[in-house]
């Protein structure tokens, strides 16, 4: 859909699409807020919603703890802790539907320009984080 390589959707598919992201989980009365404020300067337009609910896994969970202090051993700096995340993976059904933490850690190193067309992934990144996932999988939660 990037005929040109910029980075943005120019083909006609793309016309007229708004892709609206919460990650906070799904809340029905903000569609109806955004569709109110769209309309005052003009704007209509029809939602449809699609995707996984969002997951939370509190803070106060000694996993979360755990998990920060392996991270912050890595010497990459101060981890950052995002405790809700939505997206494309189903982690709700560890967090909803089993009750267990479900821990997310990234593997994209910074200005990888992820899914497009000049992605890239650096080594050194790929075998600092290999060495975090076997500290992760040869450690037990507090």
């Amino acid at each position: 859909y990037d005929t040109n390589h910029d980075g943005k959707c120019d083909a006609k598919e793309c016309k007229g699409v708004l892709l609206i992201a919460d990650a906070r989980g799904q809340d029905p009365g903000m569609v109806s807020v955004i569709q109110a404020d769209g309309a005052k300067i003009g704007i209509t337009f029809t939602v449809r919603t699609s995707g996984q609910p969002a997951s939370y896994t509190s803070p106060a969970r000694p996993e979360f703890g755990w998990l920060l202090r392996l991270l912050a051993e890595q010497e990459d700096g101060e981890p950052v802790a995002l405790p809700i995340l939505g997206g494309t993976l189903p982690l709700h059904v560890f967090t909803d539907v089993l009750g267990i933490p479900a821990l997310w850690i990234p593997a994209a190193n910074s200005g990888n320009q992820q899914h497009d067309i000049n992605e890239h992934y650096v080594l050194r990144h790929f075998y600092r984080q290999t060495a975090l996932y076997a500290t992760i999988a040869s450690s037990r939660p507090a």
